[in-house]
């Protein structure tokens, strides 16, 4: 619900289109044929269906403003200000021997050197941690707290530890719990990420491999539904979005003075 609510205060109306159904090829009466709709200045572009029907798309001509844009924009600051707020004004300062492993838009996963993490977190559940998924008789005596609270930070394994990580690039990661391997792969079918071990993305890290994989999708082209089958990369060790340094395994933002 959060997520559809903001993507409508940054929608870009710019991309919206007329679209105009056409069995016709000169006007008839007052009804433009395809003729006169692809002469317009304004046509976007077209698809053939068959002989006798064509989808002509066109630019609106008249566009009206009314999408609280800076609403969106202030909601994306907030939210990068909690999440360095959280790491550098919290977590940081809270432990001395800490490393920031893999972040996104609203997660983190550090290593973080300490006896017992949960111990030390506890005195600051109320003011930083939503504990609402933790089972009501936790071995840590968690109280649930903060349920779906903005701002708050959730543990995602809910207590597990988690004993091994690899992070490739931007969704796409791996790391084991007590019992079980949690595989990442943005735009890899499910049922593939599911066969994934520990070990596919090291070997992609270490031996600087890249990996394809073949999948089956639905596709639709013109109202005709298909199965298509890909060959795509699903692991890839090149984060083109980071600056990777000589180990291959720590990385730079662009732009950082260390790079200059």
């Amino acid at each position: 619900m959060n997520n559809s609510v903001f993507g409508k205060t940054m929608e870009n109306i710019e991309k919206r289109v007329n679209i105009k159904l056409v069995t016709h090829w000169e006007n008839q009466g007052k009804a433009l044929g395809a003729q006169d709709l692809i002469a317009k200045p304004q046509f976007h572009s077209l698809s053939i269906f068959s002989e006798n029907l064509v989808v002509v798309q066109l630019r609106k001509t008249k566009l009206i403003y009314n999408k609280p844009i800076y609403l969106g924009f202030c909601i994306l600051d907030i939210s990068k200000t909690l999440m360095y707020d959280f790491h550098y004004n919290y977590m940081i300062k809270k432990f001395s021997k800490i490393k920031l492993l893999y972040t996104d838009t609203d997660s983190l996963i550090y290593h973080i050197f300490t006896n017992d993490f949960y111990t030390d977190i506890k005195p600051d559940l109320s003011s930083y941690f939503d504990t609402s998924d933790y089972d009501t008789n936790n071995i840590f005596e968690y109280p649930k707290l903060n349920k779906k609270k903005l701002g708050f930070f959730k543990d995602e394994n809910n207590g597990k530890i988690m004993k091994e990580f690899v992070g490739l690039r931007s969704k796409m990661y791996a790391f084991n719990l007590e019992n079980k391997t949690i595989a990442k792969a943005k735009g890899v079918n499910k049922c593939i990420t599911k066969k994934m071990t520990m070990n596919s993305y090291k070997s992609s890290l270490f031996n600087k491999k890249v990996q394809y994989y073949s999948m089956l999708r639905f596709k639709s082209i013109k109202h005709t539904i298909f199965t298509q089958k890909l060959n795509k990369i699903g692991l890839s060790y090149n984060d083109t979005k980071r600056h990777i340094l000589d180990n291959n395994i720590e990385t730079l933002a662009w732009g950082h003075y260390k790079l200059r």
